[in-house]
């Protein structure tokens, strides 16, 4: 039952930081690349 917890919880940070990792390359995208930036 814990141990379902726990890979609950490691997926959500999974997620969480996939989600940072995709913001972050959007934003470098962005700073590269000016003039598409604004959409």
């Amino acid at each position: 039952m814990q141990a379902a917890v726990a890979h609950r919880r490691r997926a959500e940070e999974q997620q969480r930081l996939d989600h940072t990792l995709v913001m972050l390359r959007v934003t470098i995208d962005r700073a590269e690349q000016p003039h598409w930036g604004q959409v």
